[in-house]
């Protein structure tokens, strides 16, 4: 299985993406955040993904670091708001690229 990383703030759409991918019904009743990080495995034009959907609450974000892979095994997705300005979307962007260059060599 390929990883594919889900990564962004906290109500960006990560969770619902990763439902999407897999092929099911978003969850009506979903109004909780991921809690540290849910995999899921989705198969995707015959190929198989592990999804690791990462909660983008702050508190987590020091364990995210425990389930990264090196760069060149995994696919990165970062996910911002479409109706956010700009310049946030700019500025979520670069932190995700940061913490991902910071954490893998």
């Amino acid at each position: 299985r390929f990883p594919l990383f889900f990564c962004g703030y906290s109500g960006v759409g990560k969770t619902t993406l990763s439902y999407t991918l897999e092929g099911k019904a978003v969850p009506s009743d979903l109004t909780s955040h991921t809690h540290g990080v849910a995999t899921r495995h989705v198969v995707i034009s015959g190929k198989k993904f592990s999804v690791w959907d990462y909660a983008g609450q702050m508190e987590y974000y020091a364990t995210h670091e425990f389930f990264l892979l090196p760069a060149s095994q995994a696919i990165f997705v970062i996910c911002v708001r479409g109706d956010e300005s700009t310049e946030t979307a700019a500025y979520q962007l670069e932190y995700w690229l940061r913490f991902i260059k910071c954490r893998i060599p």
